[in-house]
C-alpha cells in the first residue's frame, strides 16, 4: 500500500517574499517529511533568467519509512492574490436573517417558510463541516443581492443533503434562460445549450462540491467531488448565461423545487479553480475557512519557465516543472535512529518571458511524498 502527503511552497521572483518556513507533515504522530523552503528569486526583468543564482528547498525525512517524491507547480502569477468574490461560511447564529458574506458586502437574507422567527439564522444553525452550517428544512431559501460574475468563474461549497439527488442548491437567474442551477434532481446545469454535470452524491453525510463554469468555444462545466474532479461537461457554443437574482435553496423562485438539508461553506471566485487549488478547499476532508489563492488573470510565468535540477544549475541546465505530479529521482530512506535524519536538496531557478508584464510575481511547488509500507 501506498500513502501520499503534499507540502506546497510559495516561490516568489521578489528577495524575501517567499516561503522560508518550514512545511512539515505528519505520519503517525511523527514528522514523516520536512520541505524547508528558500525560494526567494532575485527582481528579473522581461527575458532574463536567473542563471546561476538558484533557490534551495531541503526535504527532510524524520518519519519511519523511506520516501520517494514526486514535484509539481502552478504558474507563477503577477499581483494575483485572489480571494472569493463573495463567502457566505454559514455561521450565521443570531435573532435576525442576515447571512453573513466575509469577504464583501454581498450579506444574504434568510427566509423560513413561516417567516417570523423562522427568518432567524439562530432557528436553523446546526452543526456543520466547519464549525456550524444553515439548515434547510424543503421550505426555505436565502436571497442574495450578488452581481454577475464573469466567465470563467468558480462554485464551491459543502452539502449534507437529506436526498442524494438534491434539488434547489443555487439558482443563480430564476426562471430564465441560460440560467446556471440545480434544478434536475442530482445534476447541475447551465440550461437552454446544456452542459450537465451529475454529482452522485450521498443522502445525509457532508460532501465537498465545486463547479468551474467557462467557455473556449463552448460551454463547458468543471465538477469536482471531495476534491477529486470528477469530469467535464461540454454543451453548446453561446457564452451566455444569466445572473440575476442568486439563491440558495431553491430553483424558480420555489416554483420548481426546494433544497433540503445543510449547507456549509459557500464560496464564489470570479476565476478558475483547478485540482490543486480545489483540493486545498476540500482539505483531506477537514475543510477550511481559508479564502485567498494565486491567479492568473493578469500575468504568468508558466511552468515550464520553471526549472529544478538535484544539483546546483545554471538556468537553462535543468528539468521544466510540469502542472501534474511527476516523479523525480529523490529517494530518501528511512533514519536509522532517532533522532537521526535523512536529506536531499532540489535546486530551483525560473526564465521571464520577454513579453511578461513586470511586476512581482509569485507561485506554488508542490512536493509529495509517495511511501510504500
Amino acid at each position: 500500500a501506498s500513502d501520499d502527503w503534499t507540502c506546497r511552497v510559495m516561490p516568489s521572483d521578489t528577495v524575501g517574499e517567499g516561503t522560508s518556513s518550514t512545511d512539515s507533515i505528519e505520519m503517525n504522530t511523527l514528522y514523516a517529511l520536512d520541505v524547508d523552503s528558500n525560494i526567494n528569486y532575485q527582481t528579473l526583468g522581461e527575458g532574463e533568467n536567473s542563471g546561476s543564482t538558484n533557490q534551495s528547498t531541503k526535504i527532510t525525512n524524520t518519519g519511519n519509512t523511506s520516501i520517494d517524491m514526486e514535484l509539481s507547480g502552478d504558474d507563477m502569477c503577477i499581483n494575483s492574490l485572489k480571494s472569493p468574490t463573495a463567502y457566505w461560511k454559514m455561521n450565521d447564529n443570531s435573532a435576525n436573517s442576515i447571512v453573513d458574506d466575509s469577504i464583501s458586502t454581498n450579506n444574504g437574507t434568510f427566509v423560513g417558510s413561516s417567516g417570523g422567527s423562522d427568518n432567524y439564522t439562530e432557528s436553523h444553525s446546526v452543526e456543520g463541516k466547519i464549525n456550524s452550517a444553515l439548515e434547510f428544512d424543503g421550505n426555505d431559501h436565502i436571497d442574495i443581492p450578488l452581481g454577475s460574475p464573469t466567465l470563467p468563474f468558480s462554485i464551491a461549497f459543502w452539502v449534507n443533503p437529506d436526498s442524494a439527488t438534491p434539488v434547489g442548491m443555487f439558482d443563480t437567474a430564476p426562471s430564465q434562460q441560460n440560467v446556471i442551477r440545480n434544478y434536475e434532481e442530482g445534476k447541475v446545469e447551465w440550461w437552454g445549450d446544456d452542459p450537465e454535470v451529475t454529482l452522485g452524491l450521498s443522502a445525509s453525510s457532508w460532501q465537498h462540491v465545486a463547479f468551474v463554469f467557462y467557455y473556449d468555444g463552448n460551454r463547458k462545466i468543471d465538477y469536482y467531488k471531495n476534491g477529486s474532479y470528477q469530469g467535464t461537461s461540454t454543451g453548446g457554443t453561446s457564452s451566455t448565461f444569466a445572473w440575476s437574482a442568486f439563491n440558495i435553496g431553491n430553483i424558480n423562485n420555489g416554483s420548481a423545487g426546494w433544497f433540503s438539508g445543510d449547507i456549509d461553506d459557500f464560496r464564489i471566485y470570479n476565476f478558475a479553480l483547478d485540482s490543486y487549488k480545489v483540493s486545498a478547499l476540500y482539505n483531506s476532508g477537514a475543510g477550511t475557512e481559508a479564502v485567498n489563492f494565486y491567479s492568473c488573470s493578469v500575468g504568468s510565468i508558466g511552468v515550464a519557465n520553471q526549472e529544478y535540477y538535484l544539483s546546483g544549475f545554471t538556468y537553462g541546465s535543468g528539468t521544466d516543472l510540469s502542472g501534474t505530479p511527476t516523479s523525480v529521482n529523490i529517494s530518501i530512506g528511512k533514519p536509522t535512529s532517532s533522532p537521526s535524519t535523512m536529506f536531499e536538496y532540489t535546486y530551483w531557478g525560473i526564465g521571464i518571458p520577454a513579453a511578461t508584464e513586470s511586476g512581482d510575481y509569485k507561485g506554488a511547488n508542490y512536493f509529495t511524498a509517495i511511501t510504500d509500507s
